[in-house]
This record gives C-alpha cells, structure tokens and sequence, in this order.
C-alpha cells in the first residue's frame, strides 16, 4: 500500500490535513521520514501524547507543526515511560511534496 494511494475521496481529517480535496492531485502525494532520535527524559511524562503533559511525542510533534504550519503526525517505535532517557529511538512522519525543503536527486 503506498503512501499516495490511500483510497479515500480526499476528504481532509484531524490527522495530518491534505491541502487540497483532490486525493489524485500530486501536490497530495507524501514522502515518509524516518529518523532515529535521542533525548534526556527527567523532564518528560514519557513519549507518547498525554492530554495537558509534556511528552517528548508532543515536543517533536509541536516542532514540526509550527515548522509546516499543521499538524504532523508522528509515530514512534517505541515507548519511554516518564522519566527514561532513550538514544536511537526510531520515529516517521510523512510531508507533502511541496513541504519537502530540498529537490529529488533523481
């Protein structure tokens, strides 16, 4: 199942918007990120989003939020509980063509 072909009508959500409500049109088409992620988690109530806490999932979400002007959605592998540090812990995300900052090499 690839990323641009997800079958719906091109109905936005809460969840990472489309800009447009076309499904077909290739501004819509999204490239997935991956990136492996260390933190120092005394300061945290663990990884995953919490209503009114401060997690690491919401620190980077909110960066890359204010970063592409919506909500980025992100997905971790793993999960730390409040207080644990992690190194190399893998995330992804997924941006639309015209939010990738460099060209295709190909």
């Amino acid at each position: 199942h690839s990323l641009d072909d997800s079958g719906d009508n091109g109905a936005s959500n809460n969840d990472g918007d489309e800009p447009s409500n076309n499904a077909l049109d290739p501004a819509n088409r999204k490239t997935r990120f991956r990136a492996r992620v260390s933190y120092f988690g005394t300061p945290f109530n663990g990884w995953q989003l919490q209503p009114d806490r401060s997690t690491v999932q919401g620190e980077i979400e909110g960066a890359l939020s204010r970063r592409f002007r919506r909500r980025v959605p992100l997905l971790g592998a793993g999960r730390t509980d409040a207080g644990v540090h992690a190194r190399g812990q893998a995330i992804h995300f997924d941006l639309f063509s015209g939010e990738i900052p460099f060209s295709s090499m190909a």
